[in-house]
């Protein structure tokens, strides 16, 4: 047993809580079961979620809130930041070097060595150091670590020195240049070789480290250049595993030791850690340890997905493509021949399950004789007949020479050639993985921590989200946020607009607890800030930073608003609603969206055709939908599903509110921060826990019930309180104060514009008329609104009465704004009830000896409003 295996044994038999208090002063314990418990040092808590216990006699640490896990060794080397072998010299207090040794005098003299200055505001200190030997077993020469290091200490890049030891120092103005290249930790793989021990190479002596710590041989190349005879003659009859770095300067460096080592050894495997190439480009094998996998992963890997290039009775590939070798006799001798069954190499393969779809798939890259590369996906199915997976190829210079029985057997072969193997989904959004909850985008599946799991991502996305490439917002920016977030336009709007949003990111608690959420009708006149308040703030809340992603309806089918609400569950915007100007040839659209918004609503298959004919689509995205405050028919029940929030032009002349949507264009990288913290919060939940705050909202908003006649918009009320108590819960846990709403006065905004007593909800047609027959007291004036018994309409002077609204201050009086000239006549046409426009001829009515021009509309559909101005 060498010096540092016997310091490892004294490392692990130290009592792992000594280490923590030693290192991380003032931590509290307390006893859980057969467990110690206390605030991890790993990250910032209130509630004590790090445990150490002990399994099989060994003592081990697990964070159940950040993940961190390990035994002593790996805590110190996380906590420290150091390597394995620091670690052991921190725990056991000796160094890994023999006293008496000279590489104990030299790390000792370099570790005494002061900040070195080598420029303004820069040093150089001393990190480690890596000693070799010569195959007499001579220490020879040695690699110096340095980190450069600002003032404050921050680490800003690695360098390295190396240099000959001579009289057992090191020679600091020698140069190897004229040494040989020699190999890492070269005494134990000649001898662990002859005990037929399994070698492994990597790039860089850390890593070799890290593997001699986990009890493995390992060994890298001094230099990544050329190898000697003398190396290559080491590995003579050797099981060797070549782990490269990620990226290609680790796949080129992987090459030349393949090329020097490949025909002497006994097996030879390339292994690509799976999850590795997810870390990022020049990541190694010792950041695929710190990021929890272990040991027994890798040896698993290697032994059933890493193919062997010395198998003779597996397909192996070169430069021409892929073969297999058949044994033929040429003059007399057996020789192994090579048959091309391909023209083309492959570089890498990612294997997809697509769960919705149930069609698995291989992303492969191919890189032909020409030096063409392409990308390529290929489903299953084309593996069965050669002409279909040529197809798939969709290159002329790529070609699948074997017969369908050989395709069969590529395709099993391409699995040594996965370096990730991804779960694909076509619907994204918040969805249930092993009973955790996860944002999954087409950036990977983002879990409540705020961790990225690129194994699972979305495909063909129709609605992106940008939510897990944002950073989390902290306390103080969320504080500053706070103070332009609630402020923007009218109290109602504001809180409207933002309480559905917050809901909305619990979309799956109110599916699964079969609870119904309203969709979002934001409406206003022209000028009013109807999109500006969507894409600056809705919008980068739910993770969109373009405001190309909000479609028009009226460029919409039914299909593709359909497809677009069926395929997530995060919320989905369209503009230009508009069924005023349906009329005629369009009634179907306005008819069809009216279908969709009942579906998305009751969580039922929008349905399209007739008799046998009719196709079911699924459908249950939040939707915010911005247009005129109207639907098809004026369908009540449609009002009541949504929660209206109608802008006006007044509401953003409002103190302070230019100020906070301009605050709020410019910082759409903070809401968008937000939105992340909001969804990680909602991922959080357990279902009791929505549950609890759901209820909470009911007890909060039960006093305003009948105020609210409406079981919907009742329970649009209590959405919108649910979702600020989202909001106040992810505020707490960065320790920002709660933001406290005004229920009734939001409960007053949903009667007026909602729902008018106990009576079914009133247009904004509907609501004029109510106005204006509050206005003349219920008295007709002929010369303003006149009665043709002829034609069976009634004639409105329009100019005229809006003169004496505006003179009547209709806002003040009756509490809301009446529809404008201009949408009213829309509205008026697309109804049916107009007859005759202000540009027609002149009309008679009874009580006028003129002829007046106005408006002519449908008598029997007025007198069905019951006011008294046409009685």
């Amino acid at each position: 047993m060498n010096r540092i295996e016997l310091l490892k044994e004294k490392a692990k038999s130290t009592p792992i809580i000594d280490i923590i208090d030693r290192l991380t002063p003032g931590l509290k314990w307390r006893n859980k079961g057969v467990a110690k418990v206390t605030c991890c040092p790993f990250h910032q808590e209130k509630t004590p979620s790090f445990h150490v216990y002990q399994k099989e006699g060994k003592e081990f640490y697990k964070c159940q809130g950040c993940g961190a896990s390990g035994d002593v060794i790996s805590y110190v080397s996380n906590i420290k930041e150091c390597s394995f072998v620091a670690a052991l010299e921190i725990i056991t207090g000796e160094s890994v070097h023999d006293p008496n040794s000279p590489e104990y005098e030299i790390t000792k003299k370099l570790k005494a060595q002061k900040k070195y200055p080598i420029e303004d505001g820069y040093f150089r200190v001393f990190d480690d150091i890596y000693f070799y030997y010569d195959y007499k077993d001579q220490l020879e020469s040695c690699k110096i670590k340095y980190l450069i290091v600002d003032s404050e200490g921050s680490i800003i890049k690695k360098s390295f020195s190396q240099h000959l030891i001579k009289n057992n120092s090191i020679d600091f103005h020698s140069s190897l240049n004229k040494l040989p290249n020699t190999l890492y930790n070269l005494t134990q793989i000649v001898s662990k070789n002859k005990e037929g021990k399994t070698i492994f190479v990597v790039e860089g002596e850390k890593d070799c480290n890290t593997l001699i710590y986990k009890g493995l041989v390992a060994t890298t190349p001094r230099e990544s250049g050329e190898w000697t005879e003398e190396m290559v003659q080491v590995f003579a009859g050797a099981d060797v595993v070549v782990i490269p770095d990620t990226g290609e300067a680790g796949s080129k460096r992987a090459n030349i030791v393949i090329a020097a080592i490949e025909d002497i050894v006994k097996s030879l495997k390339v292994c690509y850690a799976p999850g590795l190439a997810d870390l990022g480009d020049n990541k190694d094998i010792t950041d695929w340890f710190e990021v929890g996998n272990t040991k027994q992963q890798l040896l698993e890997h290697i032994k059933f997905f890493c193919l062997d290039l010395k198998n003779k009775n597996e397909l192996q590939q070169d430069y021409h493509g892929v073969y297999y070798l058949k044994t033929e006799k040429i003059d007399g001798e057996e020789i192994d021949v090579k048959k091309y069954i391909t023209n083309f190499q492959v570089i890498s393969a990612e294997h997809i399950n697509n769960i919705d779809e149930g069609q698995p798939s291989y992303q492969l890259s191919l890189k032909n004789i020409f030096n063409e590369v392409i990308e390529v996906n290929i489903e299953h199915e084309s593996f069965i007949e050669v002409s279909n997976f040529n197809k798939s190829l969709k290159h002329m210079n790529f070609d699948f020479k074997g017969n369908s029985t050989m395709l069969k057997t590529f395709r099993l072969w391409l699995n040594y050639f996965v370096t990730k193997r991804t779960i694909s989904c076509s619907i994204n959004g918040t969805r249930e993985f092993n009973n955790e909850y996860l944002l999954v985008t087409e950036h990977g599946a983002m879990n409540s921590k705020g961790e990225i799991n690129k194994t699972i991502k979305a495909s063909n996305v129709l609605r992106p989200c940008d939510l897990p490439l944002v950073e989390t917002i902290n306390k103080y920016s969320l504080e500053e946020l706070n103070k332009y977030l609630f402020s923007w336009n009218k109290y109602e709007i504001v809180n409207i607009q933002l309480g559905s949003a917050f809901a909305y990111a619990m979309v799956h608690h109110f599916i699964n607890n079969g609870l119904k959420l309203h969709f979002s009708l934001v409406a206003g006149e022209a000028g009013s800030g109807k999109s500006t308040s969507i894409e600056s703030v809705i919008m980068p809340l739910s993770g969109l930073s373009d405001e190309f992603y909000k479609k028009s309806c009226a460029n919409s089918s039914f299909y593709t608003m359909t497809r677009n609400l069926g395929s997530t569950n995060l919320p989905v915007f369209y503009d230009e609603y508009k069924p005023s100007q349906w009329a005629g040839k369009l009634q179907y659209k306005a008819n069809e969206i009216s279908n969709i918004l009942r579906s998305l609503y009751d969580r039922s298959a929008a349905e399209r055709g007739n008799g046998h004919e009719i196709v079911q689509y699924n459908v249950f995205a939040p939707l915010f939908l911005i247009g005129e405050e109207t639907f098809a028919d004026e369908e009540g029940a449609l009002f009541e599903r949504s929660a209206i929030s109608f802008l006006t032009r007044e509401g953003k002349e409002l103190p302070g509110a230019r100020s906070s949507m301009e605050y709020l264009k410019n910082n759409k990288t903070l809401i968008m921060q937000l939105g992340k913290l909001l969804y990680m919060t909602s991922l959080g939940l357990t279902n009791e826990e929505f549950k609890q705050i759901y209820s909470e909202a009911l007890t909060e908003c039960n006093e305003f019930s009948s105020m609210l006649s409406s079981d919907r918009v009742y329970n649009s009320l209590v959405n919108i309180v649910t979702g600020f108590k989202l909001f106040n819960k992810a505020c707490a846990a960065i320790g920002v104060a709660a933001v406290e709403i005004e229920i009734k006065q939001l409960a007053i905004f949903f009667k007026d514009h909602c729902q008018s007593g106990n009576e079914r909800t009133l247009s904004e047609v509907e609501k004029f008329f109510a106005a204006i027959d509050e206005m003349y007291e219920g008295v007709p004036y002929s010369r303003v609104i006149g009665y043709n018994p002829n034609g069976h309409f009634y004639h409105l002077n329009l100019k005229q009465i809006y003169s004496d609204i505006n003179n009547f201050d209709i806002k003040n009086v009756l509490g809301y704004d009446v529809i404008t000239p201009t949408n009213l006549k829309k509205q008026l046409k697309a109804k049916g009830w107009l007859l005759f426009d202000g540009k027609s001829k002149p009309q008679r009515v009874i009580g006028e000896e003129k002829l007046l021009r106005g408006y002519s509309i449908k008598a029997d559909e007025l007198r069905k409003l019951n006011l008294g101005i046409f009685s």
